[in-house]
C-alpha cells in the first residue's frame, strides 16, 4: 500500500479535547475542597506542587479515592467513605466526563481514519480520573490502542510511552504519525522515538499552546484542526502515488483487472453505481463505452460522457466518469464528473489525483466549471473535491433513496 504511515497516535488534552479552563480547575478544587473540609489555599498549594502532581499523573496511588485519601492524610483529616465517593465523582465528573467533549470535527476524522485502515492509538498524560469514565465517553471505542500516563507508570516524553503504544497498535513507530499540542515536549519524544510528529495548534488555545517548550522551538508540520491531520496524510499519499497513476481511456488489455474491480464492489454489497458489469463480450463492452464518449445511440435522458481507468502499478485502483453537459437530474445528483475508488485502494491519495486530472480533460472539452456531488456524510469524498477547488454550494437529494447530498462547482 502507497502511504508512509500505518497507524495515527494522538494526544488528549488541547488536542481532542480542549484542555481544562482555569475555571472549571479551581471550581472543582474548591468544591473539593469544602468537601473534605481542607481549607482551600492550603489545598490547591498541596494539590499543585510538583511531587504530588507528578505522582498523580504516574500512577503512585491506585486510583482517585487513593489520591483523595492521601491528601487528607496530609491535613491530618481522616474522611468517611461517603466524603471521598462524593470527592471522587466530583472530579470524575468535572476532570473526567465534563472535560472530555470532542472537538468539532474529531469524531468524524476518527471514523475517517478508521475506514481508511490506520490503526488509532491514543497517548494521554492524565490522572485516574479519565481512565475511570473513558468507557462513557464519545471516544470510547474509537482507537484500537490507549495508554493513559496514570496506569503506565509514566509521563511523555519517556520513550516507554512511545514504543508502549506502538507495540499495543502492532506497528513500528517509524510507521507512526504523532499528532498533540507539544505539552510536556510529547512532540520531542515521539521524534526521539522515531516517530512523524505534528504540532496541533488550535487558535483559540494557542496563547496556551505556546506557552510549552515544543511548540516555540518547533520546525515540523503545524495544523490547527484535527480535519487537517487527513489533508496532511493525503499529501503524503499523494506524493508517493502522482509519479505512478495512468489516466486511461478503457481498454481489452484491462479485461482481467477490471474484473477483479468490479468483483470488490460486489463481494462488499456497494451500491451497484459504482461499477458496470459487462454485458456479454468485453471488446464490446468497451467499444460501447467508446460509442458512449461520441454521443452514439444514447437514450434520450443520457449525455455523452468519457469513462476514465485510473491505474497504478498495473492495477485499475478507479474509475472516472467525465459528462460533457448537464440535464437538470444530473444537476440534482450526479453532476459532471462521477469518481469511484475501488475499496483495496482507497485512502491512499488516488481519487484526489483522479479528480485532478479528469479537470484538465474537462478543460479541453470547452467546459468552464464543473458540478460534483456526494452525500453529505461522505467525508472522504468531500475533502477530495475541496482540495480541487470545489465550492459547496446548496444541498440536494437523491431522488431514488432521499439521502441529503452536498453540490460542489468546480470553476475550470
Amino acid at each position: 500500500m502507497n502511504r508512509r504511515f500505518d497507524a495515527v497516535i494522538f494526544d488528549l488534552f488541547g488536542t481532542l479535547v480542549d484542555n481544562v479552563t482555569d475555571a472549571v480547575y479551581h471550581t472543582c478544587l474548591r468544591e473539593t475542597a469544602e468537601l473534605l473540609g481542607i481549607p482551600y489555599v492550603a489545598f490547591i498549594a498541596c494539590w499543585v506542587e510538583e511531587p504530588f502532581r507528578h505522582q498523580r499523573r504516574v500512577g503512585n496511588r491506585p486510583s482517585t479515592a487513593a489520591q483523595i485519601e492521601y491528601i487528607c492524610r496530609r491535613f491530618d483529616i481522616t474522611p468517611t467513605a461517603e466524603m471521598v465517593e462524593d470527592a471522587v465523582q466530583l472530579q470524575r465528573e468535572r476532570f473526567g466526563l465534563g472535560s472530555l467533549s470532542p472537538r468539532p470535527g474529531t469524531l468524524e476524522t476518527l471514523a475517517e481514519l478508521t475506514a481508511q485502515g490506520y490503526q488509532l492509538g491514543l497517548l494521554s498524560d492524565c490522572s485516574w480520573e479519565v481512565p475511570d469514565v473513558w468507557e462513557q465517553t464519545a471516544f470510547a471505542g474509537r482507537f484500537h490502542a490507549t495508554v493513559f500516563s496514570c496506569a503506565a507508570g509514566a509521563r511523555k516524553p519517556h520513550p516507554r510511552l512511545y514504543q508502549l503504544i506502538s507495540d499495543e497498535l502492532g506497528v513500528s513507530p517509524t510507521r507512526c504519525l504523532y499528532v498533540g499540542d507539544g505539552s510536556s515536549r510529547e512532540l520531542t519524544g515521539a521524534r526521539q522515538a522515531g516517530m512523524t510528529a505534528i504540532l496541533l495548534c488550535a487558535s483559540h488555545e494557542r496563547e496556551i499552546v505556546m506557552q510549552q517548550e515544543d511548540p516555540r522551538q518547533w520546525d515540523g508540520p503545524v495544523i490547527e484542526q484535527v480535519e487537517q491531520v487527513l489533508d496532511y496524510l493525503d499529501s503524503e499519499r499523494g506524493a508517493m502515488v502522482h509519479d505512478e497513476l495512468q489516466f486511461l481511456t478503457p481498454t481489452v488489455d484491462l479485461e482481467a483487472e477490471y474484473r477483479a474491480f468490479v468483483a470488490e464492489f460486489v463481494a462488499r454489497e456497494e451500491p451497484a453505481m459504482y461499477y458496470r458489469l459487462p454485458d456479454g463480450d468485453f471488446a464490446e463492452f468497451v467499444a460501447q463505452l467508446e460509442r458512449e464518449a461520441r454521443g452514439e445511440g444514447l437514450p434520450d435522458w443520457a449525455v455523452p460522457q468519457n469513462v476514465y481507468w485510473a491505474v497504478c502499478g498495473g492495477r485499475l485502483v478507479g474509475v472516472l466518469k467525465l459528462r460533457h453537459r448537464l440535464t437538470p437530474a444530473l444537476e440534482t445528483y450526479g453532476g459532471n464528473i462521477g469518481y469511484f475508488v475501488r475499496p483495496s485502494a482507497r485512502g491512499q491519495g488516488h481519487a484526489t489525483r483522479m479528480l485532478m486530472l479528469a479537470l484538465g480533460r474537462a478543460r479541453a472539452l470547452g467546459l468552464t466549471r464543473v458540478l460534483l456531488t456526494c452525500d453529505i456524510d461522505n467525508l472522504a469524498s468531500a475533502r477530495v473535491m475541496v482540495k480541487n477547488g470545489g465550492v459547496r454550494t446548496t444541498d440536494g437529494a437523491n431522488p431514488d433513496t432521499g439521502q441529503r447530498i452536498a453540490r460542489y462547482w468546480i470553476t475550470l
